[in-house]
Protein backbone atom coordinates (compact mmCIF):
# COMPACT_ATOMS: atom_id res chain seq x y z
CA UNK A 1 0.00 0.00 0.00
CA UNK A 2 1.04 3.51 -1.11
CA UNK A 3 1.92 6.60 1.64
CA UNK A 4 -1.08 8.12 -0.23
CA UNK A 5 -3.84 5.26 0.13
CA UNK A 6 -2.98 4.87 4.08
CA UNK A 7 -3.34 8.47 4.95
CA UNK A 8 -7.12 8.37 4.29
CA UNK A 9 -8.77 11.52 2.95
CA UNK A 10 -7.61 14.81 4.07
CA UNK A 11 -4.43 14.22 5.66
CA UNK A 12 -1.53 15.75 3.75
CA UNK A 13 -3.35 19.01 2.50
CA UNK A 14 -2.75 22.38 2.92
CA UNK A 15 -6.01 23.38 5.67
CA UNK A 16 -4.85 27.11 4.30
CA UNK A 17 -6.10 26.83 0.85
CA UNK A 18 -9.30 26.44 -0.58
CA UNK A 19 -10.61 24.56 -2.99
CA UNK A 20 -8.94 25.89 -6.11
CA UNK A 21 -5.63 26.27 -4.90
CA UNK A 22 -5.44 29.58 -3.61
CA UNK A 23 -5.41 30.90 -0.16
CA UNK A 24 -8.35 30.80 2.40
CA UNK A 25 -9.51 33.98 3.85
CA UNK A 26 -9.31 33.65 7.49
CA UNK A 27 -12.31 34.60 9.83
CA UNK A 28 -13.41 38.09 10.99
CA UNK A 29 -11.82 38.59 14.33
CA UNK A 30 -14.94 39.68 16.57
CA UNK A 31 -15.12 43.60 18.02
CA UNK A 32 -15.31 42.96 21.45
CA UNK A 33 -14.97 46.43 22.68
CA UNK A 34 -19.33 46.72 23.38
CA UNK A 35 -18.69 43.80 25.63
CA UNK A 36 -15.71 45.12 27.09
CA UNK A 37 -17.86 48.60 27.80
CA UNK A 38 -20.65 46.45 29.50
CA UNK A 39 -18.10 44.64 31.49
CA UNK A 40 -16.26 48.13 32.87
CA UNK A 41 -20.08 49.61 33.17
CA UNK A 42 -20.60 46.70 35.41
CA UNK A 43 -17.48 46.77 37.92
CA UNK A 44 -19.13 49.99 40.16
CA UNK A 45 -22.15 49.20 40.66
CA UNK A 46 -23.55 46.29 43.24
CA UNK A 47 -25.54 43.48 43.20
CA UNK A 48 -28.55 42.55 45.89
CA UNK A 49 -30.02 39.44 45.44
CA UNK A 50 -32.91 37.55 47.48
CA UNK A 51 -33.17 33.86 46.15
CA UNK A 52 -33.97 33.58 42.43
CA UNK A 53 -34.41 37.81 42.28
CA UNK A 54 -31.27 39.86 41.51
CA UNK A 55 -31.06 43.66 40.85
CA UNK A 56 -27.63 45.51 39.51
CA UNK A 57 -27.29 49.07 39.82
CA UNK A 58 -25.09 51.67 41.89
CA UNK A 59 -26.64 51.54 45.51
CA UNK A 60 -23.10 52.92 47.09
CA UNK A 61 -23.55 55.28 49.46
CA UNK A 62 -26.93 53.54 50.76
CA UNK A 63 -27.94 51.78 53.89
CA UNK A 64 -29.05 48.30 54.12
CA UNK A 65 -32.75 49.13 55.58
CA UNK A 66 -32.80 51.81 52.50
CA UNK A 67 -32.08 49.45 49.99
CA UNK A 68 -34.65 46.98 51.93
CA UNK A 69 -37.16 49.37 51.64
CA UNK A 70 -36.48 50.93 48.04
CA UNK A 71 -36.34 47.13 46.62
CA UNK A 72 -38.73 45.70 48.95
CA UNK A 73 -41.41 44.72 46.46
CA UNK A 74 -38.84 43.61 43.97
CA UNK A 75 -36.92 41.52 46.01
CA UNK A 76 -39.67 40.30 48.21
CA UNK A 77 -37.54 41.62 51.17
CA UNK A 78 -40.48 43.69 53.19
CA UNK A 79 -39.91 41.08 56.38
CA UNK A 80 -37.98 42.82 59.28
CA UNK A 81 -36.53 39.89 59.97
CA UNK A 82 -34.95 39.15 57.13
CA UNK A 83 -31.21 38.97 57.57
CA UNK A 84 -28.42 41.07 55.02
CA UNK A 85 -25.49 39.80 54.26
CA UNK A 86 -22.51 41.48 52.66
CA UNK A 87 -19.67 40.24 50.73
CA UNK A 88 -21.40 36.65 52.39
CA UNK A 89 -21.04 38.34 56.29
CA UNK A 90 -23.91 38.59 58.27
CA UNK A 91 -24.16 42.39 58.63
CA UNK A 92 -26.77 42.85 62.22
CA UNK A 93 -26.34 46.72 61.67
CA UNK A 94 -29.15 47.45 58.88
CA UNK A 95 -27.30 51.32 58.93
CA UNK A 96 -24.33 50.20 57.81
CA UNK A 97 -23.85 51.88 54.15
CA UNK A 98 -22.86 50.15 50.99
CA UNK A 99 -19.89 50.41 49.51
CA UNK A 100 -18.90 50.57 45.59
CA UNK A 101 -19.11 46.91 44.22
CA UNK A 102 -20.04 45.15 47.20
CA UNK A 103 -22.60 42.21 46.89
CA UNK A 104 -25.41 42.75 49.35
CA UNK A 105 -27.83 39.62 49.95
CA UNK A 106 -31.29 39.38 51.61
CA UNK A 107 -31.82 35.32 53.08
CA UNK A 108 -34.20 33.78 55.68
CA UNK A 109 -34.13 30.49 57.73
CA UNK A 110 -34.57 27.53 56.04
CA UNK A 111 -37.98 26.60 56.67
CA UNK A 112 -39.38 29.88 57.04
CA UNK A 113 -42.00 31.00 54.74
CA UNK A 114 -42.27 34.07 52.87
Amino acid sequence: MSQQQKKGPGFGEDKNKDEKGGQKQSAKKPDVSKLLAKADEALGKNCCVHGANEVIQDMSGESIESIQEALGDDLNVRDPNIEAYIEGKLCTDKSQILEQGQRLEFMKEAGQKG
